[in-house]
């Protein structure tokens, strides 16, 4: 945020990644979920079967030679049991610029789009991602606050559920 203008300004070129490929031994992750072993397991199956074609990972250069992983753990521990850590894998590569809030919007986004999240886990990315756009856009205390359990205030009309009438019907 411009706190001159209060304005937003957009992500600049650092936040436009390249597809390219990386060897996993150049990847490093923070800290993270424990892997699925039946989710490995099949992604190896799967790389098996189609001869290396998974859907992308993503990583942030962080120097020479090394590559911060942003999302797709699984996939490359997968990659990684089939081929070892000397065989590239495929990867959107973002600039060592990108800013962080991005890098974890990024991971957010991922995560929420996996199927193997439970509810909680699903609500926790949720909170994280608005926790983010609110650091990212400089919201605060001061700006609109929502709150996982107290949404809605006393008296404030709840949105209506789809099939659901205001009498009960």
């Amino acid at each position: 945020m411009d706190t001159s203008t209060g304005t937003v300004q957009p992500y600049k070129e650092a936040a436009t990644p390249t597809p390219g490929e990386v060897k996993p031994i150049h990847i490093f992750s923070g800290p993270r979920r424990e892997t699925d072993e039946a989710v490995v397991a099949n992604l190896c199956t799967v790389l098996e079967r189609d001869g290396g074609v998974l859907p992308a990972i993503a990583v942030r250069a962080e120097g020479p030679g090394r590559y911060r992983l942003i999302y797709g753990l699984h996939r490359l521990e997968a990659w990684e049991r089939c081929y070892g850590k000397q065989r590239a894998i495929p990867a959107m590569i973002y600039p060592s610029g990108t800013p962080d809030e991005l890098i974890a919007a990024l991971e957010i986004e991922e995560n929420l789009f996996r199927n193997e999240l439970s509810a909680d886990e699903c609500q926790a990315q949720t909170i994280r991602r608005r926790d983010a756009g609110n650091a990212r856009f400089g919201v605060g205390r001061g700006g609109r606050k929502w709150e996982s359990d107290s949404h809605f205030g006393a008296g404030e009309p709840r949105p209506r559920q789809e099939g659901h009438s205001a009498t009960g019907g």
